[in-house]
C-alpha cells in the first residue's frame, strides 16, 4: 500500500511539474513573434500590421524594450528606404544595427504604421550628422531610457491618443534616427 501511495504523489509531482511548465513559458512565446521581426537568428513569423489590436501592438513594444543588450548584428539595419531585407551583395555601415537598435526602429514602426519613418536603421546624437558615433553604447542607453519614458506615457493616455499627439519616442533625449 506504502508503495502505491508513493507511487501516486511521483506520477502526481510529474503531472503537475508538466501542467505549470506552460504557464511559465508563456510570456516568453508571446514574446518570440516579435523577437523574430529583428533577429536573424529566429526564422521570421509573419505579421501583419494592420490586422492588429492596440493591445497587440502594446505587447510587442514591451516585448521589443526587453532587447536591451542585445549587440549582435540585426535582420534590419542600413537604409530602409529600398527594401526590408538587404541583398547579399550589401555592406552594411560602420556600425551596424544591432537587435536592440533595429528593435527600438520597429517599435516606432507599430507606433507610426509607417516602415520609412526613418531614412535609416542609425542613431546619432540630435545635433551629428553620420559619422563614425553612429549607434554608440551611449546613444543606444539614452535612447532605451527615452523609449521606456515615452511608452509610460502611451501607457497612460492609451496608444491611439498617443498617436494622434504624434509622440515621439526620442523626444528631448538628444538622440534622433538618421
Amino acid at each position: 500500500m506504502k508503495k502505491l501511495a508513493l507511487l501516486w504523489m511521483l506520477v502526481l509531482l510529474g503531472m503537475t511539474g508538466v501542467m505549470a511548465q506552460p504557464k511559465s513559458n508563456a510570456g516568453q512565446d508571446s514574446c518570440r513573434r516579435w523577437r523574430t521581426q529583428v533577429d536573424p537568428g529566429e526564422k521570421r513569423i509573419s505579421i501583419e500590421i494592420a490586422t492588429l489590436s492596440d493591445n497587440e501592438i502594446e505587447e510587442g513594444i514591451k516585448c521589443l524594450l526587453t532587447l536591451q543588450g542585445q549587440r549582435a548584428r540585426a535582420r534590419i539595419y542600413g537604409d530602409t528606404r529600398a527594401n526590408y531585407n538587404k541583398a547579399d551583395g550589401y555592406k552594411p555601415p560602420h556600425n551596424p544595427a544591432s537587435i536592440e537598435i533595429a528593435a527600438l526602429y520597429y517599435i516606432s514602426y507599430l507606433f507610426t504604421n509607417n516602415w520609412e519613418h526613418a531614412a535609416s536603421v542609425v542613431l546619432v546624437n540630435d545635433n551629428e550628422e553620420i559619422d563614425e558615433k553612429t549607434n554608440t553604447r551611449a546613444i543606444v542607453d539614452r535612447a532605451f531610457k527615452s523609449y521606456r519614458e515615452w511608452f509610460q506615457k502611451v501607457n497612460e493616455i492609451g496608444l491611439k491618443k498617443a498617436r494622434e499627439l504624434k509622440l515621439n519616442p526620442l523626444e528631448g533625449s538628444g538622440v534622433r534616427w538618421l
